[in-house]
């Protein structure tokens, strides 16, 4: 019975943060658009016909359509049924990263646990949220636009409260850390960075703190390389070619959130540190 509860609550999560990448899926298409994201209902984006409510159920709709629109028949893009499920596993990872943290006991715990979990929780999937945003723009157009720095860098302000394991000198240092870098290597090699890249790691090591921050940027110059590497291989790029690396920083960025902490302490483990 206890296992049945404890599913039932996951796949509620899950749902809920597909539910929200869904929902960005709209924002990012929308703002690459300059369409109003608030207003109007979704549509097919091939054949233009207003989507009913039993079309636009995250991941299950993709799956009972069996990838195509119902009206159009035209295929459905499985990128944004790849985010949704994406936000489902986020939300599940950071709810189980916040107890684990905090050694929370869902049985004992008093009210102001609670909300201390609730909140800690909500910053986090907010941050991942906005790197999603971001991703989903940057790789449409190749920009991160100046407010979604604003609002990134919001959130970090608030998870100084909920997240105080970082003291303020490491998110201040954490600012500076990986942004001053790149803006380095952007000066000697054109084009190395761009300057949206190098605005948004501000507030991102600021949330993250200079540790996290750094590690998070190893995955993605890691994750940029090997992509890189493959577009020269298939010859779908050449030498002087640019793709968007606002990707790589928020999937590094992800990893080292969730993951971070526990991959720094196995690396310096290995060497006793």
């Amino acid at each position: 019975m206890v296992n049945v509860l404890f599913f039932c609550m996951a796949l509620l999560v899950f749902m809920m943060g597909a539910s929200v990448f869904s929902f960005l899926n709209v924002v990012a298409y929308r703002s690459v658009k300059k369409e109003s994201y608030i207003k109007g209902r979704s549509y097919c984006p091939e054949c233009g016909h207003e989507l009913a409510a039993k079309d636009l159920i995250p991941v299950i709709s993709f799956i009972t359509l069996a990838g195509k629109c119902r009206y159009c028949k035209k295929p459905i893009p499985v990128r944004d049924t790849i985010f949704e499920i994406v936000g489902g596993l986020l939300l599940l990872a950071t709810l189980i990263k916040a107890v684990t943290d905090a050694n929370f006991d869902l049985y004992t715990a008093d009210n102001a646990a609670y909300c201390k979990l609730i909140s800690r929780v909500v910053v986090m999937f907010l941050f991942f949220s906005m790197l999603d945003v971001v991703s989903l723009i940057d790789m449409a157009i190749m920009e991160i636009k100046n407010r979604h720095v604003a609002i990134v860098f919001a959130i970090a302000v608030a998870a100084v409260f909920v997240m105080p394991e970082i003291t303020l000198a490491e998110r201040v240092i954490g600012a500076f850390s990986v942004s001053i870098p790149m803006l380095v290597i952007a000066l000697i090699i054109p084009g190395g960075f761009g300057g949206g890249d190098i605005k948004f790691m501000i507030p991102v090591g600021f949330m993250l703190g200079f540790k996290l921050a750094l590690t998070g940027f190893f995955f993605a110059i890691l994750g940029g390389g090997i992509y890189g590497v493959f577009l020269l291989a298939t010859k779908r790029a050449d030498k002087k070619s640019h793709f968007a690396f606002g990707p790589f920083l928020c999937l590094g960025m992800t990893i080292s959130l969730l993951f971070g902490g526990r991959i720094l302490n196995a690396y310096f483990g290995m060497f006793r540190i």
